[in-house]
């Protein structure tokens, strides 16, 4: 969408994209938790049953479109009850109103905002999670994105994002950022094989590897001598 709005303003511009990237080797080293205990490390809350752990991260603002993962989300316990919806990130400006919607939605037993996390934990976050789900109205590439498919978690990205080859991969999908087609993506990865989803993940997140992206840029470099 960059690329696009540039050749609009500079129609002979000579524009190169290429995507961010992450060291995967980072995300294979994660502590495993049961769910039980991965709620109560996130959220200090105990839960005897746990069925499905969804969770996002971003900073909580309206373009993220966490409203509709809230109500996406209240919609998915039609299905899976004993389910769970972690949100983490800053909170700039949303989050009050996200806590109202929760609350008018009755699902404080449900769905946390748990702050921001870094490092280790938000690899182990990532990681012990069953979906990762980031509606977001616009999105240039969004590294949460790949931080996800790194530690081996599918996602479902809205088409405001550059993220269609989830699908080519089988390791998420890639919606309209409304409240149905969300639902109805997460419900359908959730019904998916975990193990298959999780490998499908880290196939295409070593696309997005360092090791990869820097030859990129040697060979744009290159070239513009």
């Amino acid at each position: 969408s960059e690329k696009d709005e540039i050749l609009f303003l500079y129609p002979g511009a000579q524009v190169a994209v290429i995507s961010n990237g992450v060291f995967i080797d980072e995300f294979s080293k994660f502590k495993s938790f049961n769910k039980k205990d991965y709620i109560q490390k996130f959220t200090n809350n105990r839960r005897e049953k746990v069925s499905k752990i969804i969770v996002s991260m971003g900073r909580l603002t309206e373009k993220k479109g966490f409203d509709i993962l809230i109500k996406a989300f209240n919609k998915v316990l039609s299905q899976y009850r004993d389910s769970y919806l972690l949100i983490a990130g800053p909170d700039e400006a949303e989050g009050k109103n996200l806590l109202k919607l929760i609350s008018e939605l009755n699902l404080n037993q449900n769905i946390f905002l748990i702050g921001p996390l870094e490092n280790q934990e938000k690899i182990d976050f990532l990681a012990n999670a069953d979906l990762f789900v980031l509606p977001s109205h616009n999105e240039n590439f969004g590294n949460v994105y790949v931080d996800s498919l790194a530690a081996g978690t599918p996602i479902v990205a809205s088409l405001n994002t550059p993220w269609q080859n989830v699908e080519d991969y089988n390791c998420g999908k890639w919606v309209a950022n409304n409240i149905d087609t969300t639902f109805r993506a997460m419900l359908e990865l959730l019904g998916n094989d975990r193990t298959i989803m999780r490998n499908n993940s880290l196939e295409l997140s070593r696309n997005y590897d360092w090791s990869v992206v820097a030859k990129e840029f040697k060979t744009l470099f290159k070239r513009s001598l």
